[in-house]
């Protein structure tokens, strides 16, 4: 078995990109639209806030922009012509490859590209790193077909995606209907501070002690804006936790204090937890609220409005204390009426999970095709 390995410059034209003069730049439309980094980039093109009318560097519509800077293997397709800043590079491919195998080709190379950055403040790679890379180039029929394989199962991963996007939605429109809109409580029911819904505490330990090192520990990064899925956490030991936490519990919501707009809410799986203090551990007053409908009322966007007002009235880092989210009011429905929602919760969350395994399974499908195509083609003839 034979391999047609060739180096990146071979099958596409790399342009780094440089930074155009700052007295350039405008965001009234004049000139090229600038793309500085991965923030001017969006789900597949760019959205790029400045334009220049003093391009250094210029990318031309198809090319692939590719992060080099700090985010580095962040991609995007260049729909028009954009002027390429310093934390970007534009490839435009060669005829002998497939512009699509090409895109794939660079999706695989993201870890390895991560691990030849360089620098105290943002790890970039150079050209260099881009020139060094080693890609495997079947015919082109071949790639062809290696693409059209890849994004059918790219379809079905979307779709499961949009799915599970919608049925964590459908938990917050279901708390307005429910509930109604807890701005303008068309519905009556009584107001209190959050004072009387819940409780804000849990004991603080020192992560230090032997004891806790093998507890998981959850910071602010580890909680998914919107969805509070829970990502990337690991061990107190493996974190190397040293600044005291909250012992937290499965009945605790936990809620980042910090910058409050990115509705960073979740709760607690089983098992051995910590959270950062940068977090409030939350937990309903028996009888009175449970955990579910607190949760979904720290989510709604009335709550996180009040919340939000409060914390950027701080002159450094948006946050806000205890106290200040002790006396936000709020409605407060009947318990039972909280219970069933829980129940219908409990429901859509199922099918979330569903559809989760449902995607891992096609992920694992995913990564075998991606094995299979870029890393071990048979090329010979």
């Amino acid at each position: 078995m034979s391999f047609n390995v060739r180096k990146l410059p071979e099958v596409a034209r790399i342009t780094m990109g440089q930074a155009p003069d700052s007295s350039s730049y405008n965001e009234e439309g004049i000139g090229i639209p600038l793309i500085a980094g991965a923030g001017d980039l969006d789900k597949k093109f760019p959205k790029p806030a400045k334009f220049t009318t003093e391009p250094s560097k210029k990318s031309k519509e198809d090319d692939i922009i590719m992060c080099i800077r700090a985010t580095i293997g962040d991609l995007n397709w260049a729909d028009k012509e954009y002027a390429l800043g310093r934390g970007v590079a534009a490839l435009t491919p060669l005829p002998c490859i497939d512009k699509k195998y090409l895109w794939y080709w660079l999706k695989t190379k993201r870890e390895y590209f991560i691990s030849k950055g360089r620098g105290a403040t943002f790890l970039q790679i150079s050209k260099s790193d881009l020139e060094n890379a080693d890609i495997v180039l079947p015919e082109i029929t071949k790639q062809v077909y290696a693409v059209s394989v890849l994004e059918k199962v790219d379809c079905i991963i979307e779709k499961r995606d949009s799915i599970i996007e919608k049925l964590y939605e459908l938990k917050k429109s279901l708390f307005n209907k429910m509930f109604g809109d807890p701005e303008l409580n068309t519905k009556n029911w009584p107001i209190h501070k959050m004072s009387d819904l819940c409780s804000i505490t849990a004991p603080i330990v020192d992560p230090k002690k032997q004891e806790y090192r093998d507890f998981f520990n959850i910071g602010s990064a580890n909680i998914e804006s919107k969805t509070g899925r829970l990502l990337n956490f690991k061990t107190v030991e493996e974190d190397n936790a040293i600044s005291v936490k909250f012992h937290v519990s499965k009945e605790h919501i936990l809620y980042s204090k910090i910058r409050p707009k990115l509705e960073k809410v979740t709760t607690v799986p089983d098992g051995n937890f910590l959270c950062s203090a940068d977090i409030y551990p939350i937990s309903p007053k028996e009888n009175v609220t449970n955990q579910c409908f607190l949760k979904y009322l720290l989510l709604s966007e009335y709550f996180t409005e009040k919340a939000t007002l409060i914390a950027e009235s701080r002159a450094n880092i948006p946050k806000i204390n205890r106290g200040e989210i002790e006396s936000i009011v709020a409605f407060l429905p009947p318990f039972s009426l909280q219970e069933e929602f829980g129940r219908w919760v409990k429901v859509i969350d199922l099918l979330i999970i569903k559809n989760m395994e449902s995607k891992s399974k096609t992920l694992i499908l995913y990564d075998s095709l991606i094995d299979s195509y870029f890393h071990k083609i048979d090329v010979e003839g």
